[in-house]
Parts: C-alpha cells; sequence; structure tokens
C-alpha cells in the first residue's frame, strides 16, 4: 500500500518538497523552515503540516511550526518532531505568531489545515460551521510579499493548488520569483516513481 495522503499524514508530499528545497538549497542543515497556517474558507486535513514537520526536522533544519490557537498538530507528531530535532541536530519550536515566525526565514509554507476542536482527525463528528465560523477570525494569515520582506529572501512552498486570496495573494503565486509551487508539483512524479521502483525493484 502507498498511502497517496489520509486525514493525519501526506509522506509523498513530504518527499517531493523536500527535493525542491534541496534543489533550492543544496545544504539544508540549520536552514530555517517555517510551516504555518494559513486561511482558507474550506476545511483540509493535517496530513500536510504533520508530513513537513516531520521531514524537515531530520534534515537538520530550524523548524518553526505556526498557527493560532486552535489549530495545533497531533501531540505525537509534536514528539516526534521534537526527537528529530534534537537526533538530526536542528530545532523545532512552535508560535503563534505568523509574522514572527517569517523572520528570517529561509522557506516559508504557509498551509491551511482544519481547527482541531471542530474537525477532530479519523471523526466522524465534524462542526462544519463552528469550523468555518472560527477560521473565518483569522482571515490575516495570509501570505503577502510585504510579509515575505521579513524573511531572509525566503523560498515559498505549497503542496497545491493553494487557496488564492485565502492563503496566498496572486502576486505571490504569479510573480514571486522564489516560489517552489511548480517545481513541488513536478516533483509528485518523480518521488513516486522512485518510491515504486525500490518496492517493487
Amino acid at each position: 500500500v502507498l498511502n497517496m495522503e489520509d486525514d493525519l499524514y501526506h509522506p509523498f508530499q513530504a518527499l517531493a518538497d523536500i527535493m525542491a528545497a534541496r534543489e533550492a538549497k543544496p545544504e539544508l542543515q540549520g536552514k530555517k523552515f517555517v510551516v504555518s497556517y494559513a486561511y482558507s474558507g474550506g476545511l483540509k486535513p493535517l496530513a500536510v503540516p504533520q508530513s513537513e514537520v516531520l521531514i524537515t526536522t531530520q534534515f537538520g533544519m530550524d523548524v518553526v511550526l505556526a498557527h493560532p490557537e486552535g489549530f495545533e498538530l497531533e501531540d505525537e507528531v509534536i514528539s516526534a518532531a521534537k526527537e528529530n530535532a534534537d537526533r538530526y541536530g536542528g530545532s523545532f519550536e512552535i508560535s503563534n505568531d505568523m509574522r514572527e515566525a517569517f523572520e528570517g526565514a529561509d522557506f516559508v509554507y504557509p498551509k491551511a489545515w482544519s481547527p482541531r476542536k471542530f474537525v477532530p482527525p479519523y471523526s466522524e463528528t465534524v462542526d462544519k460551521e463552528g469550523a468555518s465560523n472560527y477560521q473565518a477570525k483569522f482571515k490575516d494569515w495570509i501570505t503577502t510579499l510585504e510579509l515575505l520582506d521579513v524573511t531572509n529572501k525566503a523560498f515559498y512552498m505549497h503542496c497545491g493548488p493553494a487557496d488564492r486570496g485565502q492563503e496566498v495573494t496572486d502576486d505571490v503565486l504569479d510573480g514571486y520569483e522564489r516560489s517552489l509551487y511548480f517545481e513541488e508539483a513536478e516533483n509528485r512524479l518523480h518521488v513516486q516513481k522512485a518510491v515504486m521502483a525500490m518496492v517493487m525493484g
């Protein structure tokens, strides 16, 4: 079974993303990687942010997870990310301030996911109205060119498709020269073929 994504993990996306990051900066050790919540009107799973904090901490990066209160990841994922940071020589911290988290970042990965209070993983009891109303309080969690100015000329990353005007502004998606958006999408093909070759070869 090759997991193409479930509610909690998206391993192939994580592989495609770390491939894109290594192509952009071959030496990832010590680079600051921010996995941030970004607003969306839709309800999204925890899969991408959880997989991102797990894989980036395995490469010795200084990883910051940024989100408003109520958007916490699974406890076991946070524990594993901390263990990875200790083992591979990086760091892992959590921030509730998007702008502060972006300061000095080498990579930023702003992505929507649902508030756990209203959309618990693997649960049939989803409060869609409650989740939408709560998310609407954080429409300022959006990536803009102005926000990217506080980074260390960061590479912008997103698994796609990004919610224009919610997660990110059009000028970032269409004109930001350090965007890895399309490279990540292309890499899905390459990493999935590689895994299939390793499994079946």
